[in-house]
């Protein structure tokens, strides 16, 4: 499993919210996660 994947799960998103990208900051003890909205209707 990738990454993004894991992470939508770990965070619970549902579509269309996605992980866009994943940094790992081992020496921080930190977690970066961008999350994007993915859809082309406006939020409400």
């Amino acid at each position: 499993m990738k990454d993004k994947e894991l992470y939508k799960q770990i965070l619970g998103l549902p579509s269309p919210w996605q992980v866009a990208n994943v940094e790992l900051h081992v020496e921080k003890e930190e977690v970066d996660i961008e999350i994007i909205y993915n859809s082309k209707k406006p939020l409400s």
